[in-house]
């Protein structure tokens, strides 16, 4: 091991790195001291390594520094965004990106954030915006299982959105502006494929595959390709790129035939990044660009190749510039896929050695699948709860084919304006795309194509990492103690697996619709006047049972009631809302209560333990409301916009 740190040692200080921006994020520590032990920490390692002296002290020193800039990194990135100007101004910034309709990430000269504005759909990156309004930092969600945009927008570098009160003026400067060509030539190449290609569902894939396009998808389309466990041939990744790798070194040993180092270097990092910028530069395509800039640095250049090195100094220099990319979703899938591929597939393929051709090609394209799922499955656990029945039978039918796909649509980009050919090409590549559609189709509607709620926390995500990291060192290293730590997070993974829930009910309203759920280790029940809201609300609270390890349990969905009950520790709990003739002991008032008048008759019928005022209710009746309940010291708790735990 300690030999393989000494061949890889930016492994060991990626890892610390990362340890720093995961800490300030989570822990947001104070910096202004530490930041200034930074220079002093740095000369002192400088010293030691020219002295070539203590090289434990030495190694002790560099970790700390790295975990120390990991911090200042992160600590950079908050204060630069925290620096954006309160209360409302006038501001002029510039659309980057379309997320969603109506919805942007929006940039000034120093900081980006998200913008939306209303009924206006149609804005292009690089439109100048000049508006009236405010910032307000993104906040987290208020209950557990709803949607944390604040996460979602960290993950992009977002921490901020301008509300607009008003939008001033409009202007399209973007037509002369370099740095938004890569979005114009990814526009022109969407009409492209959109005015040629009939099928809908095709164009939308096509892309997707070929340009990073995922906004044409639609939801049945992503369920089939969720369900069949081949979801990541639709988001362009570091297989994506590693196949235009492949192409570009194909093209340049054709037309090159002479070695010319600085002519091939040049022309292969101009069309790698150049293909990424045309993608979006989404999160694991600039993971593989960056990695695969290191493999063209050292074919060029004839310089050793560390796989370690590089993936830790491509992870590096990424998350230098870009410290939020660790919540992002694609760039951690894409980071492990790659770590299961390099360290588990050569032990796959030593312990299977075939010499057949055909055998050996099924062989690796199964390991690779197996290789990086084994590494994906704790994280696709962790967010879906759910797991692919067909994956590997899928990915050897679909990653040859979605290959084909690719290279058939980059032919079509390049020469479908040649006359006869160009018709040829269009034809093969919809039947292929249809076909392929059409068999993911299939696989959805296989009996068990996927187990659905399956139970997995954060403890349990991170038991299993480390119990993958303690079997990788006594495979490749020998070290025996990693057997005792892989025992210890076998049993600790199962006490985490039978780890008793809380028992607690919460009660919560959602804007004009009162919404009730209520959950124990017995039992759990949804109630809900609108259908919309309680399809949307289930999905979203099925996901966190499953973190919570209730899959067991089982919602029961009622429609809102005006008295309501729930069995709790052996006696039966109830609320009931202001109609309702049930003595009961917590009473909610709600937009029933508009119906009543606001007069002594109203506070009769309040006969109740504690009082909640959830959405609807005018100030008037709330006064009224209050002043009764304070002669009577009746508790009562406010719920319009905060939930509220039962105790």
């Amino acid at each position: 091991m300690l030999s393989f740190l000494r061949r890889a040692p930016l492994v060991i200080i990626c890892i610390s790195f990362v340890s720093g921006i995961f800490c300030e994020f989570e822990m947001a520590y104070s910096l202004s001291r530490i930041q200034y032990s930074m220079l002093p920490l740095f000369v002192f390692v400088i010293a030691l390594c020219i002295a070539k002296k203590l090289p434990l002290i030495q190694t002790l020193c560099i970790l700390l520094l790295s975990f120390l800039i990991g911090m200042s990194t992160v600590s950079c990135f908050i204060n630069k965004n925290a620096a954006l100007p309160k209360g409302e101004i006038q501001i002029n910034f510039q659309i980057k990106k379309k997320l969603r309709e109506n919805q942007y990430v929006a940039t000034t000269e120093r900081n980006q954030f998200l913008v939306e504005i209303t009924n206006c759909d149609t804005l292009l990156p690089g439109i100048e915006i000049k508006a009236l309004g405010e910032f307000k930092e993104i906040e987290p969600p208020k209950l557990p299982w709803s949607f944390n945009k604040k996460k979602q927008m960290l993950a992009l570098g977002i921490s901020h959105q301008f509300f607009s009160s008003k939008i001033i003026s409009t202007s399209a400067s973007y037509e002369n502006q370099i740095q938004f060509l890569p979005q114009k030539i990814q526009l022109k190449l969407r009409k492209k494929i959109s005015s040629a290609i009939q099928d809908s569902a095709a164009v939308a894939i096509l892309c997707a595959l070929l340009l990073g396009e995922t906004s044409l998808l639609s939801k049945e389309i992503a369920s089939d390709y969720s369900v069949a466990g081949v979801v990541h041939i639709l988001a362009v990744s570091g297989m994506h790129v590693a196949l235009i790798y492949e192409l570009i070194l194909l093209i340049l040993k054709l037309f090159l035939r002479k070695k010319r180092k600085w002519l091939t270097f040049i022309l292969a990092m101009t069309l790698l990044w150049g293909y990424g910028a045309i993608t979006g530069f989404s999160a694991s395509v600039v993971r593989a660009c960056c990695m695969f800039s290191f493999f063209v640095l050292s074919d060029c250049f004839l310089l050793s190749r560390n796989t370690g090195n590089t993936i830790a100094g491509s992870t590096l220099l990424i998350l230098f510039f870009q410290p939020f990319l660790i919540y992002n979703l694609g760039f951690l899938l894409s980071l492990t896929a790659v770590l299961g591929i390099v360290i588990i597939h050569p032990i796959n393929m030593r312990m299977c050695y075939t010499e057949n051709k055909i055998g050996y090609h099924l062989l690796s394209s199964t390991s690779i699948t197996l290789s990086a799922t084994i590494t994906t499955l704790p994280l696709t656990l962790f967010i879906f709860h759910s797991f692919p029945t067909y994956f590997i039978f899928a990915n050897l039918i679909l990653v040859p084919w979605s290959t084909i796909i690719l290279y058939v649509g980059i032919t079509f980009l390049l020469f479908s304006g040649i006359p006869f050919f160009g018709i040829l090409i269009t034809h093969v590549l919809q039947f292929t795309t249809y076909s392929m559609n059409q068999f993911i189709h299939l696989v959805h509607y296989l009996p068990k194509a996927q187990i659905k709620e399956i139970n997995f926390n954060h403890e349990q995500l991170l038991i299993v990492y480390a119990l993958l990291l303690s079997i990788t060192l006594f495979i490749f290293f020998k070290w025996k103690n990693s057997i005792h730590i892989a025992g210890i997070s076998t049993l600790l993974f199962i006490c985490f697996s039978y780890q008793t829930p809380a028992n607690s009910s919460v009660l919560f309203t959602f804007y004009q619709s009162n919404i009730l759920f209520v959950g124990n280790e017995k039992e759990m029940v949804f109630a809900c006047n609108n259908d919309t809201l309680a399809t949307k609300y289930i999905h979203k609270i099925t996901n966190w049972k499953c973190q919570q390890n209730r899959t067991r349990e089982k919602i029961r969905i009622v429609p809102f009631p005006s008295y309501f009950s729930w069995q709790d520790n052996n006696s039966v709990r109830s609320f009931a809302s202001i109609h309702a003739r049930n003595k009961s002991p917590v009473l909610l008032l709600n937009e029933e209560i508009q119906f009543l008048k606001a007069d002594s008759s109203l506070t009769d019928e309040i006969q109740h333990e504690k009082i909640l005022l959830g959405r609807g209710v005018s100030r008037k009746k709330v006064l009224l409301v209050q002043s009764f309940i304070k002669e009577r010291n009746i508790p009562l708790q406010n719920i319009q916009s905060h939930p509220f735990i039962i105790k």
